[in-house]
């Protein structure tokens, strides 16, 4: 008996623990999508809540806050020319009583594909050399 309320009263702490850890962080991510390496990429996202100050963990991203009544705007701008490929950039927003939001955008920096032209669908196929086998 003395094993089971013991059982019991882990899960009860690891509950209440994983409750309040889930509670204090939250992470919000966006696909920004594909995006050229020329152009500052500016965007901004709204957030429930008032937002205190926010932070970005890279010199390539500015972020600014704008206060509404019940909500907070969020201004990005993001200047990608130092990427290549997949990029992830973080922002730490802080909330009311010490809530912390991470904003994550996943970005792929790359010159934007042409669509393919019906008449170019010819030039595409596989040239496929016919070997003798026998």
């Amino acid at each position: 008996m003395d094993k089971l309320k013991i059982i019991a009263l882990f899960f009860l702490i690891n509950f209440c623990f994983f409750a309040y850890a889930e509670d204090k962080e939250k992470v919000l991510e966006y696909n920004i999508g594909i995006i050229s390496p020329d152009k500052i990429f500016k965007k901004t996202y709204e957030i429930k809540g008032e937002i205190t100050n926010a932070v970005s963990l890279c010199d390539c991203t500015e972020v600014s806050v704008t206060k509404k009544k019940d909500s907070s705007l969020i201004n990005v701008e993001f200047n990608p020319s130092e990427y290549k490929g997949l990029t992830i950039q973080e922002i730490k927003l802080l909330g009311k009583e010490s809530r912390v939001i991470t904003l994550r955008l996943r970005a792929y920096v790359g010159k934007t594909a042409k669509p393919v032209e019906p008449g170019d669908a010819k030039s595409n196929k596989f040239k496929i050399n016919k070997i003798n086998t026998q």
